[in-house]
């Protein structure tokens, strides 16, 4: 089974919702295997009494997928989250070999604020 899904990095911890899904389950164009969890939807149950006054957007937050051409995951992730914490998504997740790539759509507040970005 391959876990993928998603997570929040909040103060050092990672908060996560993953799915473990048959390899040969799940084929699209793309070769990916993903999980059905979205930040926005997710972020009520896993967080949201934690911390009444933030959004899914305003924290650090990312996406595990498993690349079935590569045979590796793809962590995609906030620029804002720190080598120790990269560690405890990857322990979360037990990945073992793995990418990690930054994307624009998981983008903070403190991202978004430091880039001048405005939506």
């Amino acid at each position: 089974m391959v876990k993928v899904g998603i997570f929040w990095v909040i103060n050092g911890k990672v908060y996560y919702k993953l799915q473990e899904k048959d390899e040969g389950g799940i084929k699209n164009i793309t070769n990916k295997i993903d999980s059905d969890y979205g930040h926005f939807y997710e972020w009520d149950g896993l967080c949201g009494k934690l911390y009444p006054h933030a959004d899914f957007a305003t924290f650090p937050r990312g996406r595990v997928l498993y690349d079935m051409k590569e045979r590796k995951h793809i962590v995609y992730r906030d620029e804002c989250i720190t080598g120790e914490e990269l560690k405890k998504v990857i322990e979360a997740f037990n990945l073992k070999e793995y990418k990690t790539l930054t994307d624009e759509h998981y983008s903070c507040d403190k991202c978004i604020k430091r880039k001048g970005d405005i939506f």
